[in-house]
């Protein structure tokens, strides 16, 4: 049983990175300088593709931008910042699980479903990402006339679509799950979720309010789908089973992995990018 769950785990893992190595070097392979992307982006998506909707909800959302130089560093904060995203997450997940009352086991089985789904969530909109035509991201269209806030680099997440959200797909999806676990925490994750955390990545140009949309939609999605379909199947079972009888081992890894999903999974990514990189080159591929 032990052997099957820790399968399980690294199966989640490796579903959030591959997808993730696959990204960065087709990006790295086929798109250059934010400036070159900026000179094909007519025809890619073209200036006249920032729809109606995501121009709007930018223009007004840009107009705040530059007039307080504290004011822009907290909203850069808060978005680059782990501990206001997943570690705010993880300290509830954990606190809920620790929650004794009548509905514990209940609780348990949506706390590991929907933490398992996170990573198909992160896996999911990286593939879209990935098959989806490049989209730059609001600080980079030069037909928005972008204001970015002070202190912002003028160069992150060069090179990288901005179409959907990761950050939509896993915190809204977590959300969900809660919803599950409680409703109160749930609602209240998705208005922190929606205010500190999409909300700000709108701000700073790093995503159009479609980006987010589209991430939030996958992320829900497959969240209560899972939700629905796994609170009884064999897998999730055999977990709670192991968490049972060997709590060392379980809470040993079970840290670990909530550690990863409060980092958004970088530090394995990261390790598997390098690892992809690595056989690419020695296969001739690079």
């Amino acid at each position: 049983m032990r052997r099957y769950t820790i399968q399980w785990f690294l199966l989640f893992i490796l579903l959030g990175t591959v997808g993730r190595a696959e990204i960065a070097t087709s990006t790295g392979k086929n798109v250059g300088t934010s400036q070159s992307i900026a000179q094909s982006n007519r025809q890619i998506t073209g200036t006249a593709g920032v729809n109606e909707f995501d121009r709007t909800l930018i223009a007004s959302v840009n107009q705040y931008s530059q007039r307080s130089r504290v004011f822009d560093k907290t909203i850069d904060l808060l978005s680059k910042n782990h501990l206001f995203k997943g570690g705010v997450f993880m300290t509830l997940f954990w606190w809920l699980w620790f929650r004794g009352d009548g509905l514990q086991a209940v609780r348990r089985t949506h706390i590991l479903i929907t933490l398992g789904v996170s990573v198909v969530n992160m896996a999911f909109v990286r593939v879209i990402a990935l098959m989806a035509p490049l989209r730059l991201r609001p600080l980079y269209e030069p037909g928005l006339g972008f204001r970015i806030p002070l202190g912002e680099n003028p160069h992150a997440l060069d090179g990288w679509s901005s179409f959907p959200s990761d950050h939509a797909g896993l915190f809204f999806g977590l959300a969900t799950g809660l919803l599950f676990v409680s409703r109160r925490i749930g609602v209240f994750t998705l208005i922190y979720t929606t205010v500190f955390i999409a909300l700000p990545r709108i701000y700073l140009g790093l995503h159009y309010p479609t980006d987010i949309l589209v991430g939030a939609i996958s992320g829900i999605g497959l969240t209560l789908a899972a939700n629905f379909y796994l609170a009884q199947r064999p897998a999730v079972q055999v977990v709670m089973g192991w968490s049972n009888k060997s709590p060392g081992e379980f809470y040993a890894i079970f840290f670990l992995f909530t550690f990863q999903v409060a980092d958004m999974f970088d530090n394995v990514r990261s390790i598997f990018e390098a690892l992809y990189g690595f056989l690419r080159t020695v296969t001739g591929h690079s």
